[in-house]
């Protein structure tokens, strides 16, 4: 029973100390010798939102919402406060990253770690989109004719040809609106959760980002661009890209090992001489 006790006794002892051990483990790298992840994320995201945008066409196959709920009218003033929402939620969120940055008493380089990630975040998860919009060609349900189950383009948008609103009319899925904000919040729970020591400074900009995207996922549909599934799977795709990201930025570092001292035996020389 003695025993037992002193065991737990050493356990409860030692366990802090195995504790800030972990903690020492793993940190969010700063931009120095990052670069290359840096360049590789935004040249491959890029060259995917280029292609997805301008080089793949949808396929004009006639695929209903996939929400079941079939045509919903437009509404001009839900699609003029949606797009202002994702423009406002993108540029407020980077300068807020960069204000959290500086709050935290980083200068120079290191103060544009956490906009740098909320960009790439972004980029990746449009770039994905676009590639996944033309890759399923559903019609949006603005477009949609119930009586025909047919896709007819969209009127209300005379700025374009006939053939980019046929084109536009079959990418609704997934939403191109909720995936860049959902990126933004999962980018930076990253750098929230992250770090073995959690940064409770950007869990502010988890929440407002969070918020937003999840707002988004209720306004596509009022718009009448988007069916619920299209935004649903617009904001897991995108928060899952933008945790992807943070998550590329962080690194384990462990501690260096404790120096052992070696002890050599002393070197005893004999001399043995014969008469």
């Amino acid at each position: 029973m003695r025993g037992l006790v002193l065991a737990l006794l050493v356990a409860l002892l030692l366990a802090p100390g195995a504790a800030s051990a972990q903690e020492q483990r793993e940190t969010t790298t700063f931009l120095r010798g990052d670069w290359r992840l840096d360049a590789g994320l935004a040249a491959a995201s890029g060259a995917a939102f280029l292609v997805g945008t301008f080089a793949l066409k949808p396929s004009l196959a006639q695929r209903a919402p996939l929400d079941g709920l079939g045509h919903r009218p437009r509404s001009e003033p839900f699609e003029i406060l949606s797009d202002a929402v994702v423009s406002a939620g993108i540029f407020g969120s980077l300068a807020m990253a960069k204000a959290m940055e500086r709050g935290m008493g980083r200068h120079g380089i290191d103060q544009w770690r956490a906009p740098l990630v909320l960009t790439e975040s972004v980029m990746l998860a449009s770039a994905l989109v676009h590639v996944a919009k033309n890759a399923a060609g559903i019609c949006r349900p603005r477009d949609w004719d119930d009586s025909r189950s047919h896709c007819d383009p969209d009127r209300g948008e005379r700025h374009r040809s006939a053939e980019d609103r046929l084109d536009e009319a079959h990418r609704s899925f997934p939403s191109g609106h909720t995936a860049p904000l959902a990126a933004l919040a999962g980018a930076s729970a990253g750098l929230w959760l992250l770090p073995t020591r959690r940064n409770p400074t950007f869990f502010p900009l988890t929440l407002v980002t969070g918020t937003l995207a999840l707002a988004m996922v209720a306004l596509r549909p009022l718009a009448g661009a988007h069916s619920w599934v299209d935004t649903s799977t617009g904001l897991l795709l995108g928060a899952s890209s933008g945790f992807l990201v943070a998550y590329l930025h962080s690194r384990t570092i462990f501690p260096p090992a404790p120096r052992v001292p070696i002890s050599t035996p002393p070197v005893q020389i004999s001399l043995a001489t014969t008469f």
